[in-house]
């Protein structure tokens, strides 16, 4: 098994299902580069989940535990997982077929890497800032609290919270990934 995802989920069964099917579209892409992958979603304790998993994704494993949080939710499937990488997989996100196998190979091709985001888009075509951040040191809080990140969105001084003097399309280290 190359890769695990786990999809952490709290009643938002609409949204989980529309990720888990973009899920599925990327797998003739993970075939084709030779890659598999099981998905795992672990559910803290969602009202009408367990169902949908039973009749649209019976292929799937599912955990059902009480609301845990999200971070406690993944970590408790985490010793379940069977892929050589782990994807931690927010229930409403869409995943483009490309993306799976793309990033299988960048972390094969740049073992020195031990995590890695990608550039998360929103779905009005907006970049989410918050896939990648800097530590928040003082100077990082400061900034990002009384919004002077946001009136200098670019600049190395004021903009180190989102990164905003980084080039967005470029690859870069990150201090926090999402």
């Amino acid at each position: 098994m190359t890769l695990s995802i786990i999809v952490s989920t709290f009643n938002i069964r609409d949204l989980l299902r529309d990720c888990l099917h973009s899920l599925e579209k990327a797998r003739p892409a993970m075939k084709k580069a030779g890659y598999t992958f099981e998905v795992i979603v672990s559910d803290n304790g969602s009202d009408d989940t367990d169902e949908m998993m039973k009749k649209e994704f019976p292929h799937m494993k599912y955990r059902r535990n009480g609301n845990i949080g999200f971070s406690a939710s993944n970590n408790i499937v985490r010793d379940k997982c069977e892929g050589e990488y782990i994807l931690m997989l927010n229930a409403d996100t869409m995943v483009f077929e490309d993306t799976l196998p793309e990033s299988i190979k960048y972390m094969q091709e740049h073992k020195d890497v031990g995590a890695m985001t990608c550039k998360i888009e929103m779905t009005d075509g907006s970049l989410d800032r918050d896939a990648r951040r800097s530590f928040p040191t003082p100077w990082v809080a400061f900034t990002h609290m009384t919004k002077l990140d946001r009136l200098f969105p670019t600049s190395k001084l004021f903009a180190r919270y989102w990164v905003g003097y980084l080039d967005p399309n470029q690859e870069s280290e990150a201090d926090v990934i999402e």
